[in-house]
């Protein structure tokens, strides 16, 4: 992991996209496998989502838990798997807009994907590179959001949008019982004049308060 904050750039990527996404996916099952040892930081709400966070060379991290009897595996594959940003953008009620950046494959596309704010804080955007993945010899798949900087999606240049960055991994696994395992960790930074500090403070509740949005949006 970096020591600070880390953004890609387009060019990082390179032409083996494949090796990149390999390496990508190593790294993301390696912090995953991890987390249930960071502290805790909110206990199980009625949900069953629990928060916990650690610090990784200079980067907060913070991850939620949750399990699930329903909805099945398959619908979580159907809503957060496949087409993952549009479906996303119909249960986060704090997202303003999405557009397609760039389908570099299947796998891998970058998004510009816009957040409304509390009143008096700028609308932030971010155009990560998102990063699906199904292994359907483990009944898990992966979503890895990467904060990306791309020539074709510049940062406002009238400020009243800021451009903030973020870097998710989502893992949501079928367990032997039936019941699916959900788990999102992420770092980020706001950027503008709001301190990461209180965004870091943020980050739980609004990490927890996604999962009831998810389950009723599955129901519609």
């Amino acid at each position: 992991m970096p020591k600070e904050f880390f953004v890609l750039d387009r060019s990082d990527i390179g032409a083996n996209i494949d090796g990149f996404i390999s390496e990508q996916l190593d790294n993301a099952d390696e912090l995953i496998n991890t987390v249930k040892s960071w502290r805790i930081t909110r206990l199980k709400d009625k949900h069953g989502v629990e928060c916990r966070s650690t610090s990784i060379e200079g980067s907060k991290w913070h991850v939620r838990i949750s399990k699930h009897d329903s909805p099945s595996y398959s619908k979580f594959k159907d809503v957060l798997l496949h087409d993952h940003t549009s479906h996303e953008a119909n249960y986060i009620k704090a997202i303003k807009s999405h557009s397609l950046v760039e389908y570099i494959n299947p796998q891998a596309q970058v998004f510009r994907i816009a957040y409304s704010m509390p009143p008096g804080i700028n609308t932030r955007d971010f155009t990560p590179l998102i990063i699906t993945h199904d292994d359907k010899q483990l009944k898990q798949f992966f979503v890895i959001s990467i904060a990306t900087n791309h020539p074709d999606a510049p940062p406002d240049p009238s400020g009243k949008v800021v451009r903030a960055h973020y870097t998710s991994i989502e893992r949501v696994r079928e367990l032997q019982d039936g019941v699916v395992e959900w788990i999102t960790a992420t770092t980020s930074t706001a950027a503008g004049y709001l301190p990461d500090g209180l965004t870091n403070a943020m980050l739980p509740g609004e990490l927890a308060k996604d999962v009831p949005s998810f389950l009723n949006y599955c129901k519609e």
